[in-house]
């Protein structure tokens, strides 16, 4: 299956939200495996986002980067300042990151393999939209 790097990374949220919940074992389990082979991915598709940032970030006169603040001045974690003039450029480098694709196995699930009382938000369906697979009603012919 192929996915991009933003659909990686909604996905991987979204099977992380699922699996803090109790369900059928065969379920949890496809969920483990998918978790599992989507980590490969994010990490190197969270890794080339950082040396993005990096590459642009403000550095300061000894050459550290200078993280963000907020309006109040305190530091907004895991964040870095990026100038004006550089923002486009490190805006169009991650996009072009994100709209990547790669080959991805073992992440399809089935929405059989949910029971018919499973409650979900709907915020973890469309992050999983891009793995979820409908199977054809035998009924409807």
């Amino acid at each position: 299956m192929q996915l991009t790097n933003l659909q990686v990374f909604n996905v991987s949220q979204g099977l992380t939200a699922l699996g803090q919940q109790k369900l059928p074992i065969k379920l949890a389990w496809k969920i483990t495996t998918a978790v599992r082979a989507l980590a490969v991915f994010v990490t190197a598709a969270d890794e080339s986002l950082k040396e993005i940032r990096t590459k642009y970030a403000l550095k300061d006169a000894e050459g550290n980067l200078v993280p963000s603040v907020d309006e109040h001045g305190k530091q907004v974690p895991e964040s870095l300042q990026i100038p004006n003039d550089k923002i486009a450029m490190a805006n169009k480098e991650i996009n072009e990151l994100l709209e990547q694709v790669v080959e991805v196995h073992n992440v399809t699930i089935k929405l059989s393999h949910f029971p018919d009382n499973c409650e979900l938000e709907p915020s973890i369906l469309i992050a999983l939209s891009a793995i979820l697979e409908e199977e054809p009603d035998p009924a409807v012919k």
